[in-house]
């Protein structure tokens, strides 16, 4: 069986550890998975002709594959 690749870039993410207690802190303050505080602040940050060019994020955050697109 072959397995598909996914079309998410997963990158191990470092830092201080106290920043990550600030960001859990405050995704947890705004009501939302860290993942998706990170994100949206992520999104914001690009012009806002690139932010258009985005795929909408699904409730699970991963882009669904197109029927007939799939790879």
């Amino acid at each position: 069986m072959s397995k598909k690749k996914s079309k998410i870039h997963r990158q191990p993410i470092s830092g201080p550890v106290d920043w990550w207690d600030a960001f859990k802190a405050a995704a947890k303050k705004d009501g939302r998975p860290l993942s998706e505080w990170v994100t949206d602040l992520c999104k914001d940050a690009l012009p806002a002709s690139e932010r258009k060019k985005l795929s909408e994020r699904t409730p699970q955050g991963r882009p669904r594959v197109e029927k007939g697109k799939e790879q």
